[in-house]
């Protein structure tokens, strides 16, 4: 995912400071930002039914995913 000339950069700089070897193919991955990259990991791994702890307050972009995984705990409470 993501443009292949930046994956390709990154795979490269990993081989030149940390003699890493790094498929820019199979194992990069450039998003946006940290929301679609957060999103592209949960529809990964998750599967419709998975429940997922979300800890209240949350950003916005969770209230949107939790239509699809969702347990809230609101952890402004003296339970915790």
């Amino acid at each position: 995912m993501g443009c292949a000339g930046v994956r390709e950069a990154i795979a490269a700089t990993y081989a030149r400071d940390y003699g890493m070897t790094v498929d820019p193919e199979a194992e990069i991955c450039v998003t946006c930002g940290a929301t679609e990259a957060m999103i592209a990991s949960m529809l990964g791994v998750l599967d419709p039914g998975d429940e997922v702890v979300v800890f209240e307050p949350f950003y916005e972009i969770k209230v949107h995913l939790s239509v699809y995984w969702r347990k809230v705990v609101d952890d402004r409470s003296e339970a915790y």
